[in-house]
């Protein structure tokens, strides 16, 4: 029958041993597991019910990778915009510094 515990626990700890912060890196680690599991599941099929199961978990997993792509793009949009913030932060801070100047010119002035 079905080996898909078996073939889930190797992902499972797949995915423990290579737990790294690049977001691209765990998608495309993910996308090989759940590519191998596709693999493992069209093969030696008894039934049109197993057939039916496995159809079903390959379509998940390909959900998931659709799901798991979104969440990367987003991620992705996320640290433009921290960046952009923190450009953007960095020259209020230089403004912050020049109007602090011009107004102490202003004081020695008067």
């Amino acid at each position: 029958m079905l080996q898909v515990p078996k073939v889930l626990r190797q992902i499972n700890n797949e995915s423990k041993c290579t737990q790294r912060t690049n977001h691209s890196t765990k998608l495309l680690s993910f996308q090989s597991s759940s590519e191998r599991l596709r693999q493992n599941l069209s093969t030696d099929f008894c039934s049109i019910e197993d057939y039916n199961k496995k159809y079903k978990l390959m379509q998940n997993i390909s959900e998931t990778v659709e799901v798991l792509q979104t969440i990367e793009s987003k991620i992705q949009h996320l640290e433009s915009c921290s960046a952009t913030i923190e450009t953007n932060f960095e020259a209020m801070q230089r403004n912050i510094v020049k109007i602090k100047r011009y107004v102490i010119k202003l004081n020695n002035k008067q």
